[in-house]
């Protein structure tokens, strides 16, 4: 996390170096405003007390014109520099967020996987269960009968495009929604590969 925070002090710092940038910007335009103004307001002054003190503030506003563009320029040029090291700071967060998220995320990606086999595992003893009653009851009757309700499942879900025996030699089809599910999760760089009873 030490690098997240470096990161958002950087990000911080760059905003305030480009307010301050835009801040003094809009002092500099506002005294140029306001610069032939008060020549106007000096030349037309009659009483010397008020001539006095608009001298006094032309003064003030032109030292500071004078001022004003070397320090905007120095405001730039640092936010610049900052902005530099911003792509870099952002990267290094990033990594260290990944490393500190990474290996928890692995461990449940898996919890989840050992979760969906045993979850598999009873969908498939359901189906045995079922197909040795469709099997028993086919002794008893040759007539379309529901022997079990319906239970529906997740993973035990027929691949329509291949064929294979039952260890009671039933044909089938196999079940390979999780093996693509594992597939996919080791493509991802998770430390998982499907096994050959997934």
């Amino acid at each position: 996390m030490k690098e997240v925070e470096k990161f958002l002090k950087l990000k911080e710092e760059i905003q305030s170096e480009r307010a301050n940038a835009a801040r003094l910007e809009a002092e500099y335009r506002q005294l140029q405003d306001e610069y032939p103004i008060l020549e106007n307001q000096f030349v037309e002054a009659d009483d010397p007390k008020i001539s006095a003190d608009i001298e006094k503030r032309m003064a003030q506003v032109k030292s500071r014109l004078e001022e004003l563009p070397l320090l905007i320029k120095k405001s730039k040029r640092r936010a610049e520099l900052l902005d530099e090291k911003f792509s870099r700071a952002e990267e290094e967060a990033i990594r260290n967020l990944r490393d500190l998220y990474r290996p928890k995320l692995n461990s449940l990606v898996q919890t989840l996987v050992k979760k969906w086999r045993e979850v598999a595992e009873v969908e498939k003893q359901i189906r045995e269960l079922r197909n040795q009653a469709d099997m028993d009851l086919a002794k008893i009757t040759n007539r379309p009968r529901i022997l079990l309700p319906h239970t529906p499942s997740f993973f035990v879900v027929p691949d329509e495009g291949a064929t294979a025996l039952s260890p009671l030699g039933v044909p089938y089809y196999p079940f390979t929604r999780m093996k693509k599910l594992i597939e996919v999760l080791a493509q991802e760089g998770f430390d998982v590969s499907p096994k050959e009873t997934d």
